[in-house]
């Protein structure tokens, strides 16, 4: 406790009619869902970014499939092609 506790208790009703514990109270709760609304902001941008790197992961997944697919033909062309000279 602090020792002006007693001081403020003993001016009774702020000009607005409120005790300053109430005062205490309603700025606590004001800075309470300042909080609350930042973290949210927070959640959301994070929530929206991981949403756009697991786009960016499953785009790059596809092209590297796309060109093992590429690579995996031209080896097997080679391979045909290796074949025949060998045979010729």
């Amino acid at each position: 406790m602090s020792k002006f506790d007693g001081v403020i208790r003993g001016l009774g009703p702020t000009n607005g009619g409120e005790s300053p514990h109430m005062l205490h109270y309603a700025h606590e709760l004001a800075r309470r869902d300042v909080e609350i609304s930042n973290l949210r902001k927070s959640k959301h941008h994070l929530e929206s970014r991981f949403r756009e790197l697991q786009r960016a992961a499953a785009t790059e997944e596809e092209q590297y499939q796309e060109k093992i697919s590429q690579l995996r033909e031209e080896v097997a062309r080679l391979i045909i092609i290796k074949l025949h000279l060998s045979t010729a």
